[in-house]
């Protein structure tokens, strides 16, 4: 099997899927895979995980910055994504306004042009801050994880 037949297959697959649980296409196909660049410098990773404990499973984000974890962990929910937290990010991006502030239960955030600055109550007034284009594409690359079998939301 070759690269074109396995990407048919994969696009057939992801088809069916959305078809099935009524997304529309074109979220999937929008989603750009994430460069190998961005999941080594922040040690990305994205698991579904079963907690025996809460006889649940539950999609997670992991990352080596800790603020970064908490914050997109806390973004559980592919609508509040879609409504919030992208389309805040794409108004900077797309120099619509120079800044927008978002966050989460625990961090809050300022989205500028260059970087985004996590507010933490733990670090004086030296804030951390990753690259607009690194968040994005993180945001990005966890909806698409949200949205992917075998769970198709953070919960079942």
């Amino acid at each position: 099997m070759n690269w074109k037949d396995v990407r048919y297959v994969k696009l057939k697959l992801c088809r069916q899927w959305c078809n099935k649980f009524g997304i529309s296409k074109t979220i999937i196909h929008n989603l750009k895979p994430m460069t190998q660049e961005t999941k080594t410098k922040y040690a990305l990773s994205f698991e579904n995980k079963i907690f025996r404990s809460f006889g649940e499973m539950l999609k997670v984000f992991g990352s080596n910055r800790l603020y970064l974890t908490d914050f997109i962990n806390s973004w559980s929910s592919v609508e509040d994504l879609d409504n919030y937290l992208i389309p805040d990010i794409e108004k900077v991006i797309n120099d619509i306004v120079d800044l927008k502030e978002s966050g989460s239960a625990t961090i809050s955030i300022d989205i500028t042009k260059s970087e985004v600055i996590f507010y933490l109550d733990n670090v004086g007034t030296d804030y951390p801050t990753i690259p607009t284009t690194d968040f994005y594409e993180i945001v990005k690359a966890w909806k698409a994880f949200l949205l992917s079998p075998p769970l198709d939301s953070i919960r079942i």
